[in-house]
């Protein structure tokens, strides 16, 4: 799959792909992933990837780049410009083949023989466990925990549940990072930056969108529409029992849109409460909510699943993957507008990289113009520095502490300058 979880039917170098293996009786299971390139004019397979991962859920997700130096290593001379991938999962001596698939993740599923065999993974057969149960209260333990806040000095009244996780207090970071699912600079840059968002438990409806979840603070947006319901779908194209449990069964779900522009079809996931979205759907959030009730506890029940949903560690472990998978691929990328290289190349720092996913996370469309009129800046100061970051060796510290030093606190958004400052004291940003 790419990036978007679409099946790829081809692929090429510099690409991330994303490979789905699914297990069942094999949490906390250690496997060996091989990917392999067959070489049909030699009759050989070539090994070009080889990793341990262990497995947290039935279903797991692996993300692997396509280098060249993969594709060279699998080249000897007599293969053509295209591939042909496939992928090997081997545990306790036994394995697992995909189909050959040229350089995609689009083959299907390996089916196992009932049998014993040697393409058999299995653990002998025994009760299902799940890591944890799930609460199935809807957040009805919740309802004296909302309170009546004020959108700033305005006359917007509406609910929030503050919530009591921290994103460091997350107790499957171990696991993340003996899976190889995060680097330990990561964790550190997403626990200092979330310390900017929310708790991981934290939901609100007190601003111009209908409701905000989670850490990373997700949005339902005034028409429905938004980061939220994509993280619903996902989630349930995940989990779809837990999803019903948590969600459906709640009053909530999430719907798909096919839009039509011109000839091209936009897909969008709506979020729905009892069958309603949009204006209605705030309305019924804040209802009970104004000057009369303002500081005090009020029950509002349409938000109690959600408070509930983001307890649930199977959705913070969802947080936290959309927290790594935007700073890997919608962050570090980006090219700022007046400049030819990505912003990896100018922040080697974990506080410069937090400070990028700090914008991005608030205000995603102006992290490319910000972060360019930074450099601009910093280039008239500076006119005799190359333009080439990679080329800055010895001086790149002083250079991207100069660069961030304006940017931090010029990048539009919310108290950016206050922001920034939390992040410079921040210990895991250090």
């Amino acid at each position: 799959m790419d990036k978007e979880g679409k099946h790829l039917h081809s692929s090429k170098v510099g690409t991330m792909v994303r490979m789905k293996i699914s297990a069942k009786d094999m949490k906390n299971k250690k496997v060996k992933v091989k990917v392999w390139e067959e070489d049909n004019f030699r009759w050989t397979n070539d090994l070009i990837f080889e990793q341990d991962y262990e497995l947290l859920y039935d279903n797991n997700f692996i993300w692997i780049t396509l280098t060249k130096k993969m594709f060279d290593q699998a080249n000897d001379g007599s293969d053509s410009s295209r591939q042909d991938y496939f992928i090997e999962v081997i545990y306790n001596k036994t394995s697992v083949t995909s189909d050959v698939m040229p350089v995609s993740a689009n083959a299907e599923p390996t089916k196992v023989p009932k049998g014993r065999s040697v393409t058999e993974i299995n653990e002998p057969k025994q009760e299902k466990k799940e890591e944890t149960k799930t609460d199935e209260t809807c957040g009805i333990n919740y309802r004296n925990n909302v309170s009546c806040v004020r959108f700033g000095k305005s006359s917007i009244y509406g609910p929030v549940f503050w919530g009591s996780l921290k994103l460091a207090g997350y107790s499957k970071w171990d696991l993340l990072l003996s899976s190889n699912k995060i680097t330990l600079e990561e964790k550190d840059i997403i626990i200092g930056m979330s310390e900017n968002e929310g708790n991981l438990d934290s939901v609100q409806s007190y601003d111009s969108e209908i409701v905000t979840v989670g850490a990373m603070q997700k949005t339902v947006n005034p028409e429905g529409y938004g980061e939220f319901p994509i993280q619903m779908h996902e989630f349930k194209e995940e989990y779809p029992d837990r999803f019903k449990k948590l969600f459906e069964n709640c009053g909530w779900n999430v719907k798909k849109e096919v839009i039509k522009v011109k000839k091209k079809e936009i897909i969008k996931w709506r979020a729905y409460y009892q069958d309603i979205t949009g204006q209605d759907l705030k309305n019924k959030i804040r209802e009970g909510f104004g000057v009369k009730t303002y500081k005090k506890k009020v029950k509002c029940i349409p938000i109690e699943p959600l408070i509930n949903a983001a307890k649930d560690p199977y959705f913070q472990a969802k947080q936290i993957e959309d927290f790594i998978l935007r700073l890997r691929i919608h962050v570090l990328p980006i090219i700022p507008i007046g400049y030819e290289y990505k912003i990896k190349d100018y922040l080697k720092t974990k506080l410069g990289k937090a400070t990028a996913l700090d914008q991005h996370i608030n205000r995603p469309a102006y992290v490319k113009e910000d972060f360019g009129k930074a450099l601009n800046h910093f280039y008239k100061e500076n006119p005799s520095v190359s333009k080439n970051p990679n080329n800055w060796k010895d001086s790149h510290e002083t250079y991207e502490n100069e660069i961030l030093e304006y940017y931090g606190k010029h990048r539009r958004g919310t108290h950016m300058p206050l922001r920034y400052n939390q992040l410079k004291n921040n210990s895991h940003l250090k």
